[in-house]
C-alpha cells in the first residue's frame, strides 16, 4: 500500500512511519496474551464445572441435571446460553477486537476500541457483582435449591404412574387408586391447595400462622396479610408479566414446586414400596445364620467409573474436560436434550 493510499484511508503518516500504530497493536496483543488468554481459559474451565468454587460447583450440579434430562426447555436454553456467553462468545469477541484494531487508522481509536470491547465482554459479570444485585443471595439460593430438588426428587417419576411403579416396585393399579386415578399422581394444583390449608398437615406454628392469615383476610387488613402471607416473588418485571400472561401464578421463584405439596397423597404413597424380607437375605444352616450365597454375586462393576481411575493420575480428568468442551462447542448434546424434553 502506498503512502497516498494510507493517507486517503485516514492514517497519520508520521505516526505510521515511526511505528506508533504497530507498537500500540503489539501492546494490545501482548495484553491479551498475558491476561485475557489465561483469564479466558480459567473462565472456560470454571464454566464447565471443574473449579473448586461455589459457582463452578453449581454448574457441575447443573450439568448433572442436564445429563439426567430432568430440566425444562427454558432451563436448557438458559444453561446453554450461559455456557456459550462465557466461553465461545467472549473468545469470538476478543478475536473480533484484534481484527478491528489491526485495521484502525488512529492510535486513540485503537485504545477506545479495546476499552469498548472489554466493557461489552464483562458487562453482565460486573452487573452481578454490584451491591444491589441479589444482596442477600436469595436468587442464587433459590436456583440452587431448585436444581437439588430436580436432581434428587426425579419429578418426572412423581407425575407418571408407570415410571413411579417401575422405579419403586409399586403396583400401578394400587398406586393410581391411591391418587384417585389422577394421571399426574403427586402433582395436582387443586389437591395441593386443599392440603396446604389443611391443619392436619401443619405443625403447631403453621396452624397459628394459618389462623392469623385467615383472620387478616376476613378483616381485610393489608398489613396483617403482608405479615402472614408471603406474596409471589418473580425474577424481575419481565418474569412477572410473562407468568401473568401465561397464567402461571404457581411458577413464581419460591413456589415452583407448590403443586407437589399434595400431602394427603404422599401419606398414602410414601410407604407403598415393599420392604425387603430378612428371610431373603439370611439363611440358617446347622443352627448358624449366614448371608445367602446369592448375595455374593453383588459387587462393584467390572467397568471403571467414568470420573475415577486410581491408576490414571489425573489424566482422565483432563481428557474428560477436553471431550466435554468439544461437545459443547459442537452442539452435540443440544438435540438429544431437546428430544428428552419434548
Amino acid at each position: 500500500t502506498s503512502d497516498q493510499e494510507r493517507e486517503d484511508g485516514g492514517y497519520d503518516l508520521e505516526e505510521y512511519r515511526d511505528g506508533t500504530y504497530h507498537a500500540m497493536t503489539l501492546v494490545i496483543c501482548a495484553l491479551y496474551l498475558v491476561r485475557v488468554v489465561p483469564d479466558t481459559l480459567i473462565t472456560f474451565h470454571n464454566t464447565m464445572g471443574a473449579q473448586n468454587t461455589a459457582y463452578s460447583r453449581l454448574l457441575s450440579l447443573r450439568q448433572l441435571l442436564w445429563s439426567q434430562g430432568d430440566d425444562t426447555l427454558a432451563q436448557m436454553f438458559g444453561y446453554k446460553l450461559d455456557i456459550y456467553m462465557n466461553t465461545a462468545y467472549v473468545s469470538a469477541l476478543y478475536l473480533l477486537n484484534i481484527y478491528i484494531i489491526m485495521h484502525t487508522d488512529t492510535v486513540l481509536d485503537i485504545i477506545l476500541n479495546s476499552l469498548a470491547f472489554e466493557f461489552v465482554a464483562r458487562l453482565d459479570e460486573e452487573t452481578t457483582k454490584t451491591l444491589w444485585w441479589d444482596p442477600e443471595q436469595r436468587w442464587i439460593t433459590a436456583g440452587a435449591m431448585s436444581m437439588v430438588l430436580q436432581t434428587t426428587m426425579k419429578l418426572k417419576w412423581l407425575k407418571d404412574s408407570k415410571l413411579f411403579s417401575q422405579e419403586f416396585a409399586v403396583d400401578e393399579e394400587t398406586l393410581r387408586a391411591a391418587c384417585r386415578n389422577d394421571p399426574n399422581l403427586l402433582w395436582n394444583s387443586l389437591v395441593s391447595s386443599e392440603d396446604t390449608n389443611n391443619t392436619a398437615f401443619m405443625t403447631k406454628d403453621e396452624i397459628i400462622t394459618s389462623r392469623f392469615r385467615k383472620v387478616a383476610h376476613e378483616l381485610n387488613n393489608e398489613n396483617a396479610i403482608d405479615e402472614y402471607e408471603k406474596p409471589p416473588v418473580y425474577f424481575g418485571f419481565l418474569d412477572r408479566y410473562i407468568r401473568k400472561f401465561l397464567h402461571q401464578k404457581d411458577r413464581s421463584t419460591f413456589n415452583r414446586f407448590i403443586n407437589y405439596r399434595t400431602w394427603s397423597r404422599w401419606e398414602k404413597v410414601l410407604y407403598m414400596s415393599p420392604v425387603p424380607s430378612l428371610d431373603d437375605l439370611f439363611v440358617t444352616k446347622h443352627g448358624k445364620v449366614k448371608l445367602d450365597k446369592s448375595l455374593d454375586k453383588i459387587g462393584p462393576p467390572d467397568e471403571k467409573f467414568v470420573n475415577f481411575d486410581p491408576d490414571d493420575q489425573g489424566e482422565l480428568g483432563k481428557r474428560m474436560f477436553a471431550y466435554h468442551a468439544a461437545n459443547v462447542l459442537l452442539l452435540k448434546h443440544v438435540f438429544p436434550g431437546l428430544k428428552n424434553v419434548w
